[in-house]
């Protein structure tokens, strides 16, 4: 029997969810208003287009990060939720690890932009192996590494699907925090 898996990517103000089934990848992205709300409305939709059922899934993929404090939260929660109801594996990808499938093969520096001064980041050497833990750094700070700089996010879901295949074991899924949240930061300055 042929895998069929779903993939949820609600770190930016869009959600994307995609399902894998028979060697086709079925995919939908539209910028949400309510993304609790959607994001189920959106899964079933792709669901449909696939002519897969819930339970038929055998693996849900969701992007943990970095990005959207509460869009993760909310993509993370949904997939533990259908993976604990199916019983089935739910596999943690960051943004970085679906920009490193898309540039396989090439010695990198993956910029997001963190909406403050600096900026996310991750490093991987030409064999995929992690030169640079996912961490923030400035501009200066990212020239000083003389990598090729990839600031390109895949559209394309496939590599997000290339990305779980990566994979290995059980994993845990939570969030991708690369820094203090206002909250903590302010208390933290506070104390």
């Amino acid at each position: 029997m042929a895998m069929k898996r779903l993939f949820i990517d609600t770190s930016t103000q869009n959600i994307r969810v995609a399902v894998e089934t028979k060697g086709q990848i079925f995919a939908r992205e539209f910028t949400a208003e309510r993304q609790a709300v959607d994001l189920i409305k959106m899964t079933d939709d792709v669901l449909h287009d696939a002519d897969v059922k819930f339970k038929e899934l055998s693996q849900v993929g969701v992007v943990v990060g970095p990005g959207s404090f509460t869009g993760i939260r909310l993509s993370i929660a949904f997939a533990k939720g259908v993976g604990l109801g199916l019983n089935i594996p739910v596999v943690p990808v960051s943004v970085f690890d679906m920009m490193a499938a898309e540039n396989s093969g090439h010695a990198a520096l993956f910029k997001i932009n963190s909406g403050r001064e600096d900026f996310f980041v991750s490093g991987i050497n030409s064999d995929g192996s992690v030169l640079i833990e996912p961490s923030t750094m400035t501009d200066q700070e990212i020239k000083n590494t003389e990598l090729k700089v990839i600031t390109k996010i895949p559209t394309d879901m496939k590599f997000g699907f290339m990305a779980m295949d990566k994979k290995a074991g059980v994993l845990d899924v939570i969030p991708m925090y690369l820094r203090p949240h206002y909250a903590e930061k302010n208390t933290c300055q506070n104390s």
